[in-house]
């Protein structure tokens, strides 16, 4: 059966997550938002057990991540394997999350994903989907068009 979540340190003393999928424990990096939740907000210490919920909602916001990976932060939570004895979050963990949800940016995708998240678990006393913000998907692709130009420039110099 797999394992629950880890809150770990790397070579470097980088704080990383070792967590399962049917195949194998991985290493996952976390953002600055999920480092500072994990180890300021709520205290976790190397070696503890993450919270089922906690660790399945950051990875839908893209908080914590497969270094490197190209999946969609969806994907991999749906790919994860389910520990045999999950640890629940307390209601104090669930309202904090709750608040740091309410300060993101999401896409349409991860709103959806969230709210399956919480339909499933207590985190639903603490957040609905309408407390979310969506992401201004026109900013996010004229952010895609100006890359785009500068890397077509770029290969326009190159030759």
């Amino acid at each position: 059966m797999a394992k629950g979540p880890t809150l770990t340190r790397d070579q470097t003393g980088a704080h990383r997550v070792q967590a399962s999928f049917t195949t194998g424990r991985y290493y996952f990096s976390l953002s600055d938002r999920a480092q500072s939740f994990l180890v300021n907000t709520r205290n976790y210490s190397e070696n503890r057990e993450i919270a089922w919920t906690t660790f399945r909602t950051l990875i839908v916001t893209g908080d914590i991540h497969l270094p490197k990976s190209n999946s969609a932060s969806v994907s991999t939570a749906d790919d994860l394997a389910t520990p045999a004895n999950p640890r629940d979050a307390s209601d104090s963990e669930l309202r904090e999350l709750a608040s740091l949800l309410r300060r993101g940016r999401f896409t349409n995708t991860q709103i959806n994903r969230l709210e399956t998240i919480f339909e499933e678990t207590d985190l639903s006393d603490h957040i609905t989907a309408d407390d979310l913000t969506e992401k201004d998907t026109t900013q996010i692709n004229e952010l895609r068009d100006i890359a785009r130009d500068i890397e077509q420039k770029d290969t326009l110099d190159d030759k």
